[in-house]
C-alpha cells in the first residue's frame, strides 16, 4: 500500500472528509506548538531569574531588559517550532531491539545546539538594544567562561531530554493513553 492510500484509510474509517482531518491535524499541532512553547519559555525565564538573582546576590549589576521576556518568548516558540518540525522531518527512531537512551542522545544533541545558538544569538541582539556590538555581545555569553557555558548547556540539555522522553512515550502509546495516565485517577 502507498503513502497516499495509507493516509486516505484512517481518514475514510473516521468519516472525516480531508478538510476535517487537515483542520483536526493543524488544530492539534497547533496546540502543540502552544504547549511546548510554554513549557521552553517557563524554563528560560526561570533561568533567567536565576541568573538575575545570582548577579544581584554577588553585588553586581542584574541588567533588567524591558526586552528580556520578549526575546524569551521569542527563543522559546523557536524552539517550540523546530522541535516540532524536526519530530516530523527527523522522527526519532525507536526500534524495540535498542534502547531508548540511544535515540534520545543524538536527539537531544542536535536540539542543544540549535538552543545554544539561539541563546548566543540572543544576546548578541540584546546588546545591540543596549548600543553595543553585535560581536562584542556575543563574546559575553555566560561572560565567555567555558565553565559557565557549559553549566548552561546542561541546564538546557535537561530541558530538553524532558520533552523528548515525553514524544517518545507519546509515540509509543499514543496521545489517548497519556492523558489518562497523566491526568485520570486509577480505580
Amino acid at each position: 500500500m502507498n503513502n497516499t492510500a495509507q493516509s486516505v484509510a484512517p481518514r475514510k474509517q473516521s468519516g472525516m472528509t480531508r478538510k476535517q482531518s487537515f483542520m483536526h491535524g493543524l488544530l492539534h499541532e497547533v496546540k502543540k506548538f502552544i504547549l511546548f512553547t510554554a513549557y521552553f519559555c517557563i524554563w528560560f525565564y526561570a533561568i533567567s531569574l536565576y541568573t538575575r538573582s545570582l548577579l544581584s546576590a554577588s553585588g553586581l549589576s542584574a541588567a533588567v531588559s524591558t526586552y528580556s521576556f520578549l526575546f524569551i518568548l521569542i527563543k522559546a516558540a523557536i524552539v517550540a517550532k523546530f522541535f516540532i518540525t524536526a519530530e516530523l522531518v527527523f522522527p526519532m527512531g525507536i526500534k524495540k531491539r535498542n534502547p531508548l537512551i540511544f535515540s534520545l542522545l543524538g536527539h537531544s544533541l542536535v536540539y542543544l545546539l540549535v538552543v545554544m545558538l539561539l541563546s548566543v544569538l540572543e544576546k548578541g541582539a540584546e546588546g545591540l538594544l543596549h548600543h553595543q556590538d553585535f560581536v562584542t555581545a556575543l563574546m559575553a555569553f555566560e561572560h565567555g567562561d567555558p565553565r559557565l557555558i557549559a553549566i548552561t548547556a546542561f541546564i538546557y540539555w535537561l530541558i530538553i531530554v524532558h520533552c523528548l522522553v515525553y514524544a517518545a512515550v507519546e509515540y509509543n502509546l499514543g496521545g489517548k493513553q497519556i492523558r489518562h495516565i497523566m491526568l485520570e485517577t486509577s480505580r
